[in-house]
């Protein structure tokens, strides 16, 4: 499971982070209330936060 964060101005993407970069809640949360302060909604900002859950199946094994 990993958390994205994206960041858009005025209905633009600029970016969002890596689905390496977070992966806990915690995490999530934190950076989401630091994008917030250098990211304001006053200045055309919206920040979303996105969990996305992985599943996979063991389809082999030696032994």
């Amino acid at each position: 499971m990993y958390y994205e964060i994206n960041v858009s101005q005025h209905g633009q993407h600029y970016f969002a982070t890596s689905e390496r970069s977070i992966r806990t809640k915690e995490q999530a949360e934190k950076m989401f209330e630091h994008f917030s302060d250098l990211f304001p909604a006053a200045d055309g900002y919206e920040i979303r936060v996105t969990r996305y859950q992985k599943t996979g199946e063991q389809i082999f094994q030696n032994g």
